[in-house]
This record gives structure tokens, sequence and C-alpha cells, in this order.
């Protein structure tokens, strides 16, 4: 008995003093002194440094670093160049800013060079990156030289199958939907290389834009309705065709393009209303060539055939409002 009793105390006496001796602190490692300080940014090389919980994560975070220094200056370039030129779109600055960050991302994504990593812990990684300017540069520049080439190719196929017209303005509204990245890119490259001669992707700019606007201003739409129906849902027709910022002509031979419309109508009566059902056909026409149609199944009700005529219309409206130009003309894009 006196034993176990020693014994337990004893026992006590060694949890109590193990108790009361305070743990050592893991040692802190301090982030390497490369990560803390990165290298200054040279004439030929930009660098970027990050940390994550793996290799992987820290090469994106240093790519993400590189790519918000670039992308600060890039912005200031595009906002410079954006109104020293009168661009003929306008842009948010914010959503700019995104972009031009989103753009810068992308393209070093393909050209950076992983120059240190180290792991200070378990899921503790730094990484240093860097991107040749030049080489960066010379990617782009490719990249901007090859849309001018591929614009000019195309173009030339498309104007020898068309005439002004319709499809001439959304071939050039396609381009010109891309001028803003375009734009951005050159801003990009200017960053990069500040004497870089940029009269290729100016004229390239001022050319789709001028063309753009002169292809808009040309069309003019001239509707035949082909049945009374049609003469009466005609209006309605027009205004979408002005309301989308094109002009109609007086005749068919002022006109560019030309739009047959006809339509079908059935009357009857139900519980002391009148019902008209209608289907209503577009053609499209360049010239002398059918491109596009459409079909619009409507519906219009009221207590009198003037108020089932209205609400007819107002169906075609309503239908209308809810498709583009080119969808309801029955046009896929080239």
């Amino acid at each position: 008995m006196m034993i176990r009793t020693l014994f337990a105390l004893t026992l006590g006496l060694l949890l109590t003093s193990c108790a009361d001796t305070p743990s050592k602190p893991l040692p802190l490692i301090q982030p390497p002194a490369w990560y803390m300080t990165p290298p200054a940014d040279t004439l030929l090389d930009l660098y970027g440094a990050g940390a994550g919980k793996s290799r992987e994560k820290a090469v994106q975070a240093a790519l993400n670093d590189l790519a918000s220094k670039l992308g600060v200056q890039v912005s200031s370039q595009f906002k410079l160049q954006h109104k020293s030129t009168n661009s003929a779109y306008a842009f948010d600055e914010e959503t700019t800013d995104q972009k031009i960050l989103t753009e810068v991302q992308t393209t070093t994504l393909n050209q950076y060079q992983v120059v240190k990593t180290e792991q200070t812990g378990y899921d503790r990684f730094y990484a240093l990156v860097k991107t040749d300017k030049t080489a960066l540069a010379f990617a782009i520049r490719n990249q901007l030289q090859q849309q001018i080439e591929s614009f000019l190719r195309v173009e030339k196929q498309f104007l020898n199958n068309h005439q002004p017209g319709y499809l001439t303005w959304q071939f050039y509204d396609s381009e010109h939907q891309k001028l803003a990245a375009f734009e951005r890119q050159v801003a990009i490259l200017q960053t990069l290389k500040k004497r870089e001669n940029t009269k290729l992707y100016r004229d390239y700019l001022t050319d789709v834009s001028k063309k753009y606007q002169s292809a808009k201003t040309s069309v003019k739409f001239f509707i035949r309705a082909t049945s009374s129906t049609g003469t009466m849902l005609q209006p309605t027709l027009e205004n979408k065709i002005t309301a989308s910022g094109f002009s109609l002509a007086p005749t068919d031979k002022d006109a560019t393009d030309n739009i047959n419309l006809d339509a079908t109508e059935k009357s009857t009566q139900a519980y002391g209303f009148t019902i008209i059902r209608s289907q209503a056909t577009i053609a499209f026409y360049e010239g002398q060539k059918q491109l596009g149609s459409n079909q619009f199944s409507l519906k219009g009700q009221g207590l009198n055939n003037e108020q089932a005529s209205i609400n007819l219309q107002n169906d075609f409206k309503q239908q209308l409002q809810s498709s583009s130009l080119q969808q309801t003309l029955g046009l896929n894009k080239e």
C-alpha cells in the first residue's frame, strides 16, 4: 500500500512539472529576401513575386503581381491614346481597367520564366517570375498584324460576293466590335516598347471605324407588303428597322435591301370575342437574291374586328422587340 502511494505521488509530481514547463515556439521562417524586395524592373525584363500553398499557386500569384504592375502602366497608356485619337467608341474606365488586366494576364501566361522558388514550410511556397519585354512585344506585334491581315483577306472575299447593304454593314460591325480589344493590345505593346511605330495599327482602327459608319449610313430598306394583312403589319416592321438605326427607301430602286412581307389571316368568333390568327412571313433580299426568311405566328383578340386587329399588331410588335433585326430578317452572320 505504501509503495502504491509513493508511486502515485511521484507520478503526480512529474505531471505537474511537465505542465509547468512552457512549450518552445516553432521557429519563424522569414520569407526569402527576393520576395520581400523583388528585383526592380529593367529595360529588358519585368518581375513579379508571389506566395501560395503550393509551387503552382505561388507562381500564379507571382504572375498576377507582374500583370498587375504592367496593367496599371497599360491602363494609363490606353486612356492617353484613346483621348488623342478621338476613338469612335466609348469605354467604361472601370470595365476597361479590368479587361486590360485580364488581357495582360493572358498574354504574360505564355511569355514568362520562373526565376526562383522556395519552400519555407509545409504549405508555404514563394516564387519569382520574369517576362522578357522583347519577346512579349514580339508576340503581341504578331497577333496585331495577323488580325489586320485576316481582316483584309476576308474583306476582299466578302466584297466580291456582296453589294453595299445590310450584310455589308454586318460584316464591318463584326470587325468594329473587335476594335476596343485591339486598341488595348496596342497599348500593351506601346507600354513595352515606347518607340514602337503604331501607324499600321492606327490606320486599321481608323479604316474599320470609317467603313463601319459608311456602311450603316448607306443601308436603306424597302418593304413590299403582298397582302392586306401585310400592309397592316408593315408600319410595325418599319419602326423596328428605324429603331435599329437604319433608313427606309421610298422605292425598291432606291433601296440597298428589299423585304417582302406577306401575311395570311383567319378570323373566328368565340364567346362574344373576335379572334384573328395570322401567319406573317418576312423574306429578305440582297438585290435579286433571297438571303433570309422568318415566320411569325400571330394572334389578336377583341370585342370586335378592330380591337382584334390592333392586338394582332401588338403581338407582332412584342415579338419583334424580343429579337434583333438580324433575327427578325432570318439572317445568320457570315
